[in-house]
């Protein structure tokens, strides 16, 4: 029995996913070529678009912004070199692949001035039809990864930046706060010597002082933990305290419309873990969840462990929930939705990398107008462990 090419078929089966993420635009004057490849091309991508000629094609991809544009060259109204031309201006990326039976100097010479990507010779066949638009596809996929990843360092540099400076104007605020909330106290420890009726009316101002102060320094905690968060290790934490922290975080971003339930057991054994990645990870399921219930809803965040090593984090949201082909895509790191969950994607993406790099795993279960429940999975520390086999 041969071996099978294992690479072989999974270059396949991503080829074949990739061009399922892709919108085409197709335009053909010939109805029983259009109208076949069509049929054979429909299946296999996200959207299909067709057009009868470059004038209905160059509208179609004005109101629909397909990823690919595939066209025949000589065509009524306007022919395909026209309508390149003419989408070119608008998004010069958008890759064209031109079907054509020229295979003059002059011809070739003018597509490649306007920006053609790929030629398909006539006459047609489907399977090289198909290869050729799954190469391009590939070929932008890849394009766009470089480009978000080129983005995400960026970011990540500035992020960098920006979290040292916020470190240092934190930590100056910090000192001024302190002194406010110290030269408060004394006067209050003055004043509360005098017994009058103004006295009384400046020490309960001076309590408005002292609470606005509680809650900047509380505020700069949080500042300070985000800028810490580049450069934290694993350390041996209860789960609980992650989660607390995490839900403070979202209690100052969320809608009053949102309602938030915990249920955070003691006697959880102890996970070795980065604390701050983890409440990132958190941090990244409850803002989608977020997303989820714009008109409002119910998080409960639960945490629970078994007699097998495992210690879990429950989120659990009563949004919109997610269609299949979100399911599939919502940890690839390229993944957008236009719907009503638009933190998919990265933010997940980083979730499950987190979680990874801390030996756990993450079950999601979902369905259309049913919610979603996020559960993450983590192994409980060595230490925690040895004290349960003593």
């Amino acid at each position: 029995m041969p071996d099978r090419d294992i690479g072989g078929e999974m270059e396949i089966n991503e080829s074949e996913d990739i061009l399922k993420g892709v919108a085409v635009l197709f335009v053909e004057d010939d109805a029983d070529i259009r109208e076949h490849l069509a049929a054979f091309l429909k299946r296999r991508v996200k959207d299909l678009y067709t057009a009868v000629n470059g004038k209905e094609g160059f509208e179609q991809f004005a109101g629909h912004k397909p990823d690919i544009v595939v066209t025949d060259i000589n065509m009524p109204v306007m022919n395909g070199l026209e309508m390149a031309e003419r989408i070119k201006r608008i998004d010069e990326q958008v890759p064209v692949i031109v079907i054509t039976a020229y295979n003059d100097q002059n011809f070739f010479m003018e597509s490649i001035e306007i920006g053609v990507d790929r030629y398909i010779l006539k006459p047609v066949i489907a399977e090289d039809f198909l290869r050729v638009i799954t190469d391009v596809a590939v070929s932008l996929r890849r394009k766009r990864e470089v480009e978000l990843l080129r983005k995400a360092l960026d970011d990540s540099m500035r992020l960098q930046s920006v979290a040292q400076l916020i470190k240092g104007l934190s930590h100056n605020f910090n000192n001024i706060l302190v002194g406010i909330v110290g030269y408060a106290g004394l006067i209050r420890m003055k004043l509360s010597q005098i017994e009058n009726k103004e006295i009384s009316e400046i020490l309960n101002y001076l309590d408005t002082v002292e609470k606005s102060a509680g809650r900047a320094s509380e505020l700069i905690r949080h500042l300070m933990t985000f800028s810490d968060r580049i450069e934290c290790e694993k350390n041996d934490i209860h789960i609980n305290d992650v989660v607390r922290h995490a839900i403070e975080m979202i209690g100052l971003s969320f809608p009053k419309n949102i309602r938030i339930e915990t249920s955070l057991p003691d006697g959880l054994p102890y996970i070795n873990a980065d604390g701050n990645k983890l409440e990132q990870a958190i941090l990244n399921v409850c803002l989608n969840a977020k997303e989820a219930m714009p008109e409002g809803g119910e998080l409960k965040i639960e945490t629970f462990s078994n007699t097998e090593g495992i210690t879990a984090i429950k989120i659990a949201d009563t949004g919109c929930g997610m269609d299949e082909e979100t399911k599939r895509m919502m940890f690839d790191p390229f993944f957008t939705t236009k719907g009503l969950v638009s933190h998919l994607g990265l933010g997940l993406s980083i979730t499950m990398s987190i979680i990874r790099q801390h030996n756990g795993f993450i079950r999601v279960d979902s369905a259309e107008g049913k919610g979603t429940v996020f559960t993450i999975y983590l192994p409980v520390s060595r230490a925690a462990t040895a004290e349960f086999i003593v």
